[in-house]
């Protein structure tokens, strides 16, 4: 009997404790989950570090060294830090230094960052402190309001807030971080499909002429589902975007879902004009991957292929030159016409000779004159004759030398 009562007694405790490590967590209140080096401050006290996870109460600060750790609040709400980041718990979380995530179901949660408020409502946000806040919602809408003044930024978007009050005039297509994981959990696919995108915008404006993809017909004969609309003329063609530019945001704007064809196609390009990325346009829009890519892979495919090439003109044909003489340069004729001079002849100057080269790019050999000089033991031309005046010279001068008799 005693040892029923003892077993009993046992299961009892158990059930208590268990009760109070699984009970509901109040205002002000959190549960931290460590998963790297992380400290923990209560109020009045040194950091400490922790481990695994333990009972946040109102005051509490936290601070992420190394790796990551989770905090979860009241009513489903929840909060992520990672290394460098600081939170201090309380009915409303104050962000002291860092990032943190912001997650939030059917009851909104609001977030403190240096006099600036964010409240989360059904989705989730990335707070971000550092020179000035930073809220960039992934999903939902995240309110903010500092020292009086207001803005609502959709998902996808972000605003900034550079001092108390300095609110940014509107928020901005949300600028993602490749290496960030919370970008990659909540925007993997669109930053993979926005790259693509990308890269077949870029190609099919290369393969075009530029004055080719600036008409309303163009489009309509690529992504046929255009001639379904009505409402598609050449009123919504805009000449100054890049033809592959235009040709992505047809292809989304015939596949989205937010409002009839003309929103979608204004609300894409505008998105698209403020920075966003195609990725990110094609979330917006409501739009599945595999189905546009697949959209405008075949609109490629009806596309010209290749840019359409220049005719190179034909080389001009190589001057006709007038035979040299050997030991002068030929001088090419004067704008007014005329035979070619000498340098060195009457009315000449100097001039360097032109030189010409066959088509195979080797200089031709030099071609020996017509006149080779005599043999080394004859006498040349002008000296034969010198010799012939001078033999004739000294006959005459020896006949009237001579003495007469």
């Amino acid at each position: 009997m005693r040892r029923f009562a003892l077993l009993v007694a046992v299961l009892v405790f158990g059930a208590f404790l268990a009760g109070c490590t699984g009970r509901a967590l109040g205002p002000g209140e959190g549960r931290l989950t460590a998963t790297g080096r992380v400290q923990v401050a209560t109020p009045g006290h040194k950091w400490a570090s922790v481990s695994g996870t333990r009972t946040l109460h109102a005051g509490d600060r936290v601070h992420v060294l190394q790796g990551a750790a989770k905090i979860d609040l009241s009513k489903g709400r929840t909060l992520e830090l990672r290394a460098g980041s600081s939170v201090q718990v309380q009915q409303v979380p104050t962000l002291l230094s860092g990032d943190l995530l912001a997650s939030a179901r059917d009851t909104a949660l609001s977030v403190s960052a240096a006099g600036t408020q964010a409240r989360v409502a059904q989705g989730a946000a990335h707070v971000s402190r550092s020179l000035d806040v930073v809220v960039a919602a992934y999903t939902g809408t995240a309110h903010v309001d500092s020292a009086g003044r207001q803005i609502d930024v959709p998902a996808l978007r972000q605003a900034g807030v550079s001092a108390p009050g300095f609110i940014s005039p509107s928020p901005v297509p949300l600028a993602y971080d490749v290496h960030n994981p919370w970008d990659r959990r909540f925007l993997g696919d669109a930053i993979e499909l926005g790259d693509e995108l990308s890269a077949r915008s870029q190609g099919f404006t290369a393969q075009l002429a530029p004055d080719e993809g600036h008409t309303a017909g163009f489009y309509r004969q690529l992504l046929p589902d255009l001639e379904h609309e009505g409402s598609f003329d050449q009123s919504l063609v805009d000449p100054a975007i890049a033809p592959g530019e235009t040709l992505v945001g047809a292809a989304i704007a015939v596949q989205g879902r937010r409002g009839g064809f003309v929103h979608r196609w204004e609300s894409a390009f505008a998105f698209r004009a403020e920075g966003a990325r195609w990725g990110l346009v094609a979330l917006d829009q409501r739009v599945s991957r595999a189905p546009l890519l697949s959209s405008i892979d075949e609109a490629l495919g009806r596309a010209p292929s290749t840019r359409p090439t220049t005719q190179l003109a034909a080389p001009a044909a190589p001057p006709t030159l007038a035979p040299s003489v050997p030991g002068t340069a030929t001088v090419p004729p004067t704008s007014g016409g005329g035979p070619p001079r000498q340098p060195n002849g009457p009315g000449g100057g100097g001039g360097t000779p032109p030189t010409t080269q066959p088509a195979g790019g080797l200089l031709p050999l030099p071609t020996p004159p017509p006149n080779t000089p005599p043999p080394p033991n004859q006498p040349g031309p002008v000296a034969g004759l010198l010799g012939g005046v001078t033999n004739a010279v000294g006959d005459l001068l020896g006949g009237l030398l001579k003495p007469q008799r």
